[in-house]
């Protein structure tokens, strides 16, 4: 159950951080909305490949360590 809170409080902090930079990117007047849409998302895609890493990683790990 702490594993579940950790893992939508990581989500909800990385949507703020994504919003929050997406905001200032938007502040300075050298980037467009089309340049800083992609980055954004590039952003958010990483971060969610990253997720399922970790999770696969941990599911193998688990797997390895019992299956002796």
């Amino acid at each position: 159950m702490k594993l579940d809170t950790f893992v939508c409080l990581g989500i909800l902090l990385a949507a703020l951080f994504v919003g929050v930079l997406g905001a200032f990117l938007l502040y300075v007047p050298a980037m467009t909305i089309l340049t800083v849409s992609p980055l954004l998302l590039g952003l958010g895609l990483m971060f969610a490949l990253g997720m399922l890493t970790g999770r696969h990683q941990r599911k193998l790990s688990h797997a390895g360590r019992y299956a002796a």
